[in-house]
């Protein structure tokens, strides 16, 4: 069993990871990204398992289709699959395609946040006696995307 004094020494040199300027300027720039997505794969940052509304996607016969297709009565049960090798024919327009890249870019755009702000709690793990304020709120990001993430791998 380990104690404190088995904890190394408190010389900020022996922490050796990124200081909390460099990982503040990475978080920036990643919600910098997120923020340059078009409006149709934007989610709002305060309630982030809500999907967008994106402009509705007019097909051919020019009508919208519902948000459940099946359940339209203008809808004809169509057995083409969704996806072909052949090149030659028309994409098949699939209603969900903007829920499906916001939850892929939701779920990546929070793993890397996790990734950035993860040095924090390593130092807090390893390093309690040498946080700062700033460390405090990285480690707490870090643990609070994780929640997240959990809640997606979840749902």
């Amino acid at each position: 069993m380990s104690s404190i004094a088995d904890t190394p020494t408190t010389s900020n040199e022996n922490f050796g990871g990124p200081s909390a300027t460099v990982l503040k300027s990475l978080a920036s720039s990643l919600t910098e990204w997120r923020n340059l997505l078009p409006d149709n794969l934007q989610w709002a940052e305060d309630d982030p398992m809500a999907f967008p509304a994106p402009q509705p996607m007019k097909n051919v016969a020019g009508f919208s289709p519902a948000i459940d297709p099946e359940l339209s009565p203008q809808h004809a049960p169509s057995r083409t699959p969704l996806f072909s090798t052949n090149l030659d024919i028309e994409p098949m327009n699939y209603p969900y395609l903007y829920d499906i890249q916001v939850a892929m870019l939701r779920t990546r755009y929070y793993y890397a946040k996790y990734m950035v702000h993860r040095p924090f709690i390593y130092k807090a793990l390893h390093f309690p006696e040498q946080m700062t304020r700033e460390d405090a709120e990285g480690a707490a990001e870090c643990l609070r995307v994780s929640l997240f993430l959990l809640f997606f791998s979840l749902s």
